[in-house]
């Protein structure tokens, strides 16, 4: 039981869409009623958690196929209180199923995984054995028909090939579903043990009807848990009442212990000690409290605390433990309990009304209106009560008799109606017949109510009538059994699940007070998130032909004594030279039964194996092992009978002269109590003188001793051939009778069946593995007969490791390695040519260790490799990264398309009606093209490239050398880092681009107050609705959020929105006016920020977040300043500054190259206070100042609390200068090497101001450069910015394998003219594809417009952060058009080159800082977004975010707002030259935003609240004061300059549009 599917990972790509749904949909269903019976109130529906582990197995991460319930929330009440049959009686102290004869034979399950089937249909036959004590029940027919159909691989994926269904695990419910449809159960003579063919016929075929089902109160989802179990009692009294129950275990590790013989008996025992996957289903028939602990081996710690197990019959076969059997303790860690089957006849009814074939899959809590509790909170006894129903319509003349469905609870009880001819809407409003009939049941499960007489209701061939049935559980609230399909997306639509054969929809209800209803065909999800498309009610009605009568149940027993079953062991004892071998055969007889053609089978031709030439002597020996609880004796070749004992082998009898005489076991099975008649079985002994030759189809045997005579009379000779009547597997087989040569009119000496034929290949018998290239083959055996020529000649036995011939026709059919004949039919499959060479593919990047290639996810993927294979590279691989590289070094490449595996290859033809083989193109002689079915693509040839890596990087670097810093600042007693940091980096890009020299001084002020107090940046600005929290450091001090802290995307998210870059003069910094006191210096800086908006001196291009020093991390969020401490590494990989975390040496020089070519980097480290001890003793006579060295030396987990620049690098800085001691130990760095770094504390700090951090230091976070647009006297590219976001963005992962997207839609304020976006990119290596569209047609479809496909932009951002492209070509806009700005992000590979292709969308996002005083999380800011902003794409559905937004902030785990996209715009009409457009804020002219620029200076924003402009008054009369205090902090200020506005041209250090 419970392995993974072969074709796991394509359900597991569909379940993910379930699991992170685009269109969210709320937790529950809500809709009004629309029937006759509408009412006001909603119909809610809340469906129940799917079981964690069954998720698990579909994403892959475990081999255990669960159940998709989680019955965790089952108590164990059926021990007190719960009535039963001998409630009241002791139970015995031992116990075994087997002394009543209702345990059948022990069967080998072989290399199936049907475990389930195995363990389900021996609980289902003890209720059938007293009365039909040899029926054998079909696992082939169960396992096949719960996995083969189109319902079937709708809910549970499609099956490869129709026999896969045997290599496939499943759960008790899923087996009870099948037979609750009466898809079985068939006795195994209709369906042997793994028939390669069933016939479509025999879906609902039953020979037994299953009647009732119980669910021990067990937890399913303690796979990967503590599992709750029952008590022993409680097993014991449901095994003693009802027969056996199934359980899982796990068989893999150290659990089993054997002892040998002591005293005539040997014990194979199971006792797993701790929690443990379990793999593997079993049926247990008894117990025995005595049975001793001792015999579960092991030393004394690993025993069980008490004596006392359970008899366990296993599907191993008979030679397997004690003849089957094995005793599992009580105190097993691994068990999960699960059920016991109940059957009858199949003539108790003759018609099932159903639409819940697949049986109960998901529990729905029905309510009216809104606020219904939690259904899966802990049980509180309360209970709840739903109605359900189902309206059919009579197929002919007959009468209701009974009722079936599932209660989810213990105690459940139930009233049951019944309507005539019902109006659609309202199953109650039909005319009601009788009374109401009541009842409840002790267990939950499957369950069959036989009707009272008054609800019969004789049908007549149309009526329709309504089966209404009303259940009240006394402690679970999801009371309402449903079949459904888990995890498909909420998307997702049925095609045969849910309706009926002809298409149409089938239509349950539900209802929360029976008058009120509504349908199910729903799309609901669990409290998790998964979704679950609530198909149908799990309510049947049973029908009787009119004036049929029922079978009795139960029948009489049978007035002969007959055994359950017999299983034979043949030993060949062969000796080769001086070594003998025994090799034993066991045969487990087919009994048949009285239900059978022919009845019961007494007599039996028994074939010993054949001894193989090479044998220098053999001989045989026999033992038989009889089930059954009667007396049974053997009698050899006539002689005296001995006893056998039931379930044991009896003893080994030796035959002589086998290979001329036939020898004889008689089995006597008489009744104990001398009741009954006894039965005689005869097994005859005996060499088969038949072999066959599977290739040539000829029958072989010696024709002077036998005579051999055909299924039709005829007489055959030695080689001739029966193909005639060769069968496919699954059917009853022909047989020849074989003679002796000198009595041909006696009877037969025995019989043989003709060989049976391999079924027909499926269409998808052989799908292409591209990669490998060659043929997966998708038979059970494995193994096909091939050829490349039409009539088969030249053919070749074809496995899975042959390769295949591309561009050539491959012929095959089924054949071979089983014993059975070749199949009649030929198929073929169409291997496709290889394809053509890629074109030359541009380089991506070149630093002088490595180099980056083009990457192309639109065609094929690409692979390389190194031409001429001198480096570890010299295989193809699909990352289009190589690394250590010579500097300036030329190098050549092979590039090719890599192969394609097709999608969803070889599923067809597996449904009942055939599924896609029947639109399968075929020959003209009717051969189906296996191809037809399946796309894919072999690698292509290469083509060669060179490319060339860059100049080495000098071993050290300062920028003081070159210039390029503005001076030194000093951040006071403030927590404004993180602006320092940021400004610093923009301010020492302008001066590197040559636009500035190092007076340059931006206000830290502006763009601190400026992110924590929001202002409009033109009238109506949305983004202003964003807000960022202050602390609880700011709170009571006045300090707006200058003791709060920040990070990086908190300086970038303000410059984006085109604020916080403003001369110095124009908003100095100010100290506190005392010390503590920050309200005044606070006040002051707002109010000159506020003056600020729409006049900075510098406009943000991008922000560039590098590659993480170390290997784990790609990058980092890392915060600084003030309360927000993360960790130093949180982008992603390992957070932590623990061991094991090695250096990135190509990050590293991927960050120097960004320091000389855009200048001073944003860095983030943990500042430790001076008596932390990380500091290094200073070297006074060396002229070295104490506190310049940092090294953590591995020691704490160290998060980043602090911003600064990093201006530089040596990588020949002693080691030694590092070192610490820390709890008496010296701690010193590996390696020589260290980063340059700037503090923000004066030139009093450090050296001057600077201090060192070794290369190897972990409490560091990923650096980031900030550029500035290139333009020079503060002229800008754009005139406007239309924006919704100003918050950090978090990145919101899309469903794997769905194309996700965002967009914003904007309306234009004026006629200009669309040129560029801004774009938050929130992971490395990502394709940015952006389009516009405008004229939208519906406000709620950013796609329902035109789109403008000459604006059409891609670009590969190698970096994560936020960039600011130009479109491909403007778009003009006229005043008042809508229009929509629509962005798709695909990561394309990893840090190391891997391929990802996985889409994210960028939002605006808080992020999680702490909890508050109650518990509840603290974030640091709160999102806002309104309706008809920004939406998402998923699924194949547009959302708006406003809508779904809870729903989002639970799969990126805090609030998001819009999306984090921005639009610009210049006038229309203006030519689009260097020199550009007007300024924005020159006379006439509008502000950059959504209102002019007089708006933008009179109104000022603080969080959410419009502050009334005459604090710009304010704001002006504070300068005077601001520049005094300005001059008391030694700032320099620059001169702002006039406003100019420009076009620029586009820089070529951005990134550019893709090639």
């Amino acid at each position: 039981m419970i392995v993974r599917r072969m074709l796991a990972l394509l359900l597991s790509a569909a379940l993910v869409g379930g699991l992170a749904p685009g269109a969210a949909l709320p937790a529950h269903a809500t809709e009004p009623n629309d029937g006759a019976a509408a009412q006001s109130a909603a119909i809610e529906l809340t469906a129940s958690d799917v079981n964690p582990d069954y998720l698990a197995y579909l994403n892959g991460e475990t081999d255990v196929k669960a159940s998709t319930l989680d019955l965790s929330y089952l108590g164990d009440t059926l021990a007190s209180g719960v009535a039963t049959t001998f409630a009241n009686d002791l139970l015995p102290e031992s116990f075994d199923l087997r002394e009543r004869g209702v345990v059948g034979p022990v069967l080998d399950q072989s290399q199936t995984q049907n475990c389930w089937a195995f363990a389900n249909l021996g609980a289902a036959e003890s209720s059938v054995l007293p009365y039909y004590p040899t029926a054998q029940l079909s696992r082939a027919h169960l396992a096949w028909f719960t996995y083969n159909g189109n319902e079937e691989q709708e809910v549970e994926g499609a099956k490869s090939y129709p026999q896969q269904a045997y290599d496939t695990g499943a759960w008790d419910q899923q087996a009870i579903g099948t037979l609750a449809a009466w898809k079985g159960p068939v006795l195994s003579s209709r369906v042997p043990f793994q028939a390669a063919y069933v016939d479509e016929s025999l879906r609902y075929a039953a020979d037994f009807h299953l009647q009732d089902a119980y669910y021990l109160p067990t937890s399913l989802n303690g796979i990967t848990g503590a599992a709750m179990k029952p008590s022993i009692d409680t097993v014991k009294r449901i095994i003693h009442d009802e027969g056996p129950v199934t359980v899982s275990i796990a068989t893999h590790g150290n659990h089993w212990h054997g002892t040998e013989f002591v005293e005539g008996v040997s014990r194979q025992t199971m006792y797993a000690s701790q929690k443990i996957d379990i793999d593997h289903a079993v049926l247990i028939v008894g117990w025995d409290d005595t049975f001793s602990r001792a015999n579960f081996g092991g030393p004394e710690t690993e025993l069980p605390e008490n004596d006392g197990a359970w008899l366990v019959k296993n599907s191993w076969g008979a030679n397997w433990g004690e003849s089957g059997y094995f005793w599992l303790s009580y105190e097993d860690h691994s068990a999960i309990y699960g059920a016991t089957l109940k059957l009858e006849s199949k003539d108790n009814y003759t018609g099932n009304y159903q639409f819940d074939t697949m049986g109960w899959r998901t529990s729905l809590a029905v309510s009216s209106g809104a606020g219904a509790e939690d259904p899966d909170a802990p049980s509180s006894g309360e209970g709840a009560a739903a109605y359900l129903a189902n309206v059919f319509t009579a197929a002919g003349n007959e009468t209701l008799e009974a009722a079936s469905f599932y209660t989810t609870d213990e105690g459940t009880s139930y009233a049951i109606d019944v309507y005539l001819n019902p109006a659609e809407g309202d199953p109650t409003s039909g005319t009601k017949m009788g009374g109401t009939q009541t009842g409840s049941e002790a267990y939950p499960g499957y369950h069959t109510v036989e009707l009272d007489a008054d609800l019969r209701s004789s049908l007549q061939k149309g009526d329709t009538f309504s089966l209404v049935v009303k259940l009240e559980n006394p402690f679970y609230k999801n009371v309402v059994p449903a079949e459904a399909v888990i995890g498909r997306g909420a998307a997702f639509q049925p095609v045969y699940v849910g309706k009926d054969a002809a298409g149409n929809e089938e239509v349950s209800y539900v209802s929360a007070d029976g008058i009120s209803w509504t349908t199910l065909g729903k799309s609901l999800m669990d409290s998790k998130g998964t979704s679950v498309y609530a198909t149908n009610v799990c309510l049947k009605a049973l029908t009787r032909e009119a004036g049929g009568s029922g079978a009795v149940w139960p029948p009489e027993e049978p007035d002969t004594s007959q055994v359950n079953g017999i299983t034979v062991r043949s030993t060949l004892h062969e000796t080769q030279g001086e070594f003998p071998l025994d090799l034993p055969a066991y045969e487990y007889l087919d009994l048949r039964s009285t239900l059978e053609e022919g009845g019961l089978r007494t007599s039996f031709d028994v074939f010993l194996p054949a001894a193989p030439s090479s044998a220098e002597g053999f001989s045989y020996s026999v033992s038989v092992l009889p089930t059954s609880n009667q007396k049974v004796a053997m009698s050899f070749d006539g002689g005296a009978p001995e006893p056998l004992e039931n379930g044991r082998f009896g003893r080994e009898v030796a035959l002589d002269d086998v290979v001329s005489r036939t020898h004889t076991i008689t089995l006597t099975s008489n009744d104990p109590a001398g009741l009954k008649g006894s039965t005689t079985y005869e097994l005859r002994l005996c060499l088969s003188g038949l072999t066959f030759d599977n290739t040539t189809e000829t029958v072989g045997f010696d024709d002077a001793r036998l005579s051999v005579q055909a299924p039709d009379g005829t007489w055959l000779s030695n080689g001739d051939r029966v193909s005639a009547w060769s069968v496919v597997d699954g059917l009853q087989p022909h047989h020849l009778s074989v003679f002796d040569r000198n009595d041909p009119d006696g009877e037969p000496r025995y019989r043989v069946p003709v060989p049976t034929r391999e079924p027909d290949p499926t269409p998808g018998a052989i799908t292409i593995d591209f990669t490998r290239e060659t043929p997966n083959i998708n038979t059970s055996s494995k193994s096909l007969k091939a050829s490349y020529q039409a009539d088969m000649s030249d053919s070749f036995p074809l496995f899975e490791d042959t390769p295949l011939e591309p561009g050539r026709r491959l012929y095959f059919r089924s054949g071979g390695l089983s014993g059975r004949f070749d199949s009649t039919g030929i198929s073929y499959l169409d291997v496709p040519a290889r394809p053509a060479a890629p074109t030359e593919v541009a380089v991506r990047e070149a630093t002088s260790t490595s180099i980056t290639l083009a990457f192309q996810p639109d065609g094929q993927q690409l692979e390389y490799r190194l031409a001429d294979g001198s480096s570890q590279h010299d295989g193809w691989q699909s990352s289009c990264l190589f690394r250590d590289l010579q500097p300036e070094t030329d190098y050549l490449f092979q590039v090719r398309k890599a192969a394609v595996m097709p999608g969803g290859a070889g599923q067809g033809g597996l449904g009942s009606d055939g599924g896609d083989a029947k639109n399968a193109e075929r020959t003209d002689d009717g051969r189906v093209d296996a191809a037809a079915l399946q796309e894919g693509a072999f690698a292509s040839e290469a083509v060669e490239m060179s490319a060339r890596t860059a100049e080495a990087l000098p071993s050290s670097f300062d920028l003081r050398m070159t210039g390029a810093l503005a001076p030194l600042r000093d951040q006071g007693v403030y927590s404004t880092c993180w602006a320092f940091a940021a400004l610093a980096s923009l301010e020492s890009n302008r001066i590197a681009q040559g636009n500035a020299d190092s007076s340059i001084d931006l206000s830290e002020a502006s763009l601190a107050m400026l992110t924590y107090q929001h202002r409009a940046l033109g009238e109506g600005d949305p983004s202003a609705l964003d807000r960022y929290a202050v602390s609880t450091k700011d709170e009571g001090l006045g300090a707006r959020g200058l003791l709060t802290g920040g990070t990086w995307s908190h300086a970038v998210s303000t410059l984006a929105r085109w604020q916080g870059a403003a001369d110095e003069g124009a908003c100095p910094y100010l100290p506190p006016s005392e010390p503590g006191d920050y309200e005044e210096a606070a006040a002051a800086m707002d109010a000159a920020a506020g003056t600020t908006v729409g006049s900075d001196a510098v406009r943000l291009d991008q922000a560039i977040e590098l590659p993480s020093p170390f290997a784990t991390g790609s990058g980092g969020t890392g915060p600084a300043g003030g309360e927000i401490n993360e960790p130093a590494s949180s982008y992603a990989g390992d957070a932590s500054s623990g061991a094991g975390v090695a250096i990135d040496l190509l990050a590293c020089e991927k960050i120097k190259e960004a320091l000389r070519q855009y200048g001073a980097l944003d860095f983030g480290m943990h500042e430790p206070f001076e008596g932390d001890g990380y500091w290094a003793d200073a070297d006074v006579e060396q002229g070295i100042w104490k506190h310049h060295w940092f090294y953590d030396a591995d020691t704490a987990n160290y998060t980043v609390n602090h911003s600064l620049s990093l201006v530089g690098w040596d990588d020949a800085y002693p080691k030694e200068n590092f070192a610490i001691v820390v709890d008496g130990v010296e701690h010193t760095p590996a390696n020589n090497g260290a980063w340059i770094l700037r503090n923000n504390r004066g030139e009093g700090f450090g050296d001057g101001g600077y201090l060192y951090v070794p290369y190897e230091e972990r409490a560091i976070r990923a650096p980031v450069a900030l550029a500035a647009e290139s333009g020079r006297d503060n002229t800008f590219d754009y005139a406007k910015n239309y924006q919704y976001d100003s918050l950090h963005a978090v990145g919101l992962q899309a469903s794997w394998g769905d194309a996700a997207k965002a967009a914003n839609v904007f309306t234009s304020s004026g006629d200009e003219r669309l040129e560029g976006v801004g774009v938050w990119v929130t992971s490395p290596a990502v394709r940015v594809t952006i389009d516009v569209y405008t004229g939208l047609a519906d406000p709620t479809d950013p796609e329902s417009g035109t789109q403008v496909t000459a604006a059409h932009t891609e670009l590969d951002a190698l970096n994560a952060g936020y960039l600011t492209p130009a479109l491909a070509n403007a778009v003009d806009l006229k005043k008042g058009q809508a229009f929509a700005v629509v962005v798709t992000e695909t990561q394309l590979y990893d840090q190391q080159g891997w391929a990802l292709m996985s889409s994210t969308i960028p939002l605006e996002g808080a992020r999680q800082v702490g909890e508050n005083p109650d518990g509840t999380p603290r974030y640091d800011s709160v999102p806002h977004v309104d309706a008809g902003q920004s939406f998402v794409f998923e699924h194949g559905v547009w959302s708006d975010v406003a809508a779904v937004a809870d729903d989002l902030a639970a799969r990126t785990g805090s609030p998001v707002g819009n999306v984090a996209v921005k639009a610009f715009t210049n006038p229309a009409g203006t030519p689009v030259e260097p020199d550009g457009p007007p300024s924005p804020a020159g006379p006439d002219t509008e502000d950059s935003g959504n209102g002019g620029s007089d708006e933008a200076r009179a109104l000022v924003r603080t969080g959410d609240t419009a502050v009334p402009a005459a604090i710009g008054a304010l704001a002006l009369a504070v300068l005077a004061a601001c520049a005094a205090l300005a001059a008391t902090a030694k700032r320099e200020v620059t001169s702002s300059g006039s406003l100019l506005s420009r076009r620029a041209s586009r820089r070529t250090c951005r990134l550019r549009p893709r090639e």
